[in-house]
């Protein structure tokens, strides 16, 4: 009898280890399923955040651009309207602004998301420099007249260009 009695301690304690070692099992298991849900849930979080932050950056980007499109504007105007020879110097010095502003403008375009319009823009934009690279050169030489030809094609060329920008980023 004192057999069946050490044999059935000797189970009973089995069976508590057992049940001591799948109860704990199953709280990891759980545990670990919980925190991974979490970590998921905070990588959507950022994802989400990410993407508005892309989406504001963007943004920001259109809305730089767009004033860079207006300031070009106003000097292709005031070069047009106030071209003489006395102020070839300061002509040349608002020509290699306008190219910087070009090329800030294209830099811009070429972050921002949609590739295809894009694309087309930076050719018109090139187009748009090369007048200015020309004009540019005319102003150097002194040769007011064609300055003059050059300077109305560009103001035709960039109304035309910033139809074309304002159509793409507004």
């Amino acid at each position: 009898m004192k057999k069946l009695q050490t044999k059935q301690k000797i189970l009973l304690f089995l069976s508590l280890i057992f049940l001591i070692s799948s109860v704990s099992i199953s709280a990891y298991k759980t545990v670990t399923n919980f925190k991974d849900i979490s970590f998921n849930k905070n990588i959507d979080d950022n994802v989400k955040v990410k993407k508005i932050n892309d989406l504001e950056n963007e943004k920001e980007i259109k809305n730089r651009i767009l004033a860079l499109v207006e300031t070009l504007g106003e000097a292709v105007d005031y070069m047009k309207n106030n071209l003489n020879e006395e102020k070839l110097t300061e002509a040349i010095s608002m020509t290699e602004d306008c190219i910087k502003a070009l090329d800030s403008i294209e830099n811009g375009l070429n972050k921002l998301s949609s590739k295809d319009k894009i694309n087309s823009l930076n050719k018109q934009t090139q187009i748009l420099k090369a007048y200015f690279y020309d004009f540019k050169s005319n102003l150097g030489k002194g040769d007011l007249e064609k300055s003059l030809d050059i300077i109305s094609s560009i103001q035709k060329e960039y109304i035309h260009w910033k139809k074309q920008i304002k159509g793409f980023l507004i």
